[in-house]
């Protein structure tokens, strides 16, 4: 396996939280955050942009850009 379980974990919420943002399927980011099971949502943008490149805002088809 090309890396740990957690990371397979965080990358399974990542595209679950990128998924929702591009559905439009959410009110607040904060929301989504606590959907894929992050409590902080600052946390979970830092890791998100660190993954994807962009912001959870600034996600390609969220009508936001």
């Amino acid at each position: 396996m090309p890396y740990s379980f957690s990371e397979w974990v965080k990358e399974l919420r990542l595209k679950q939280a990128n998924h929702i943002l591009k559905t439009k399927s959410y009110i607040t980011i904060d929301e989504v955050a606590h959907k894929v099971g992050y409590g902080d949502q600052g946390y979970f943008a830092r890791i998100y942009k660190q993954h994807f490149g962009y912001t959870p805002r600034d996600t390609p088809g969220t009508g936001t850009e």
